[in-house]
């Protein structure tokens, strides 16, 4: 598995994914163009292969001087239930760790349940 750093090359398949998991509440294609060039950080997490499958996404702001928010979580349904969340969320408060600023960390969450 590899964390990386999501580039615009990466947008058709966020969107894919994004739109597969929160349905109605999918960010749009505009406001992820602009995460990915305005953020603390953007990642994604690829399960290493020949063909790089992406398993999931983290995009994490800074909404305030010294917090961290956590605006999109997600693993692709092939691949929940086994822990990827988890490592991709342990990784995600390691790296907002490393910004001495930030004192606070917030998980924006979806109440809303979709059937996979």
């Amino acid at each position: 598995m590899n964390i990386k750093k999501v580039t615009s090359k990466d947008l058709k398949k966020i969107i894919e994914i994004e739109s597969m998991v929160f349905g109605k509440d999918a960010f749009s294609e505009k406001l992820i163009k602009k995460l990915i060039k305005e953020n603390l950080f953007f990642l994604k997490l690829e399960k290493s292969s020949i063909k790089k499958h992406l398993i999931g996404f983290v995009i994490v702001i800074m909404d305030q001087k010294d917090s961290a928010n956590i605006i999109n979580f997600l693993i692709n349904p092939k691949y929940q239930i086994k822990g990827y969340g988890s490592f991709l969320l342990n990784q995600t408060i390691l790296k907002i760790k490393e910004f001495d600023k930030v004192k606070k960390i917030i998980l924006n969450v979806n109440i809303n349940i979709h059937p996979l």
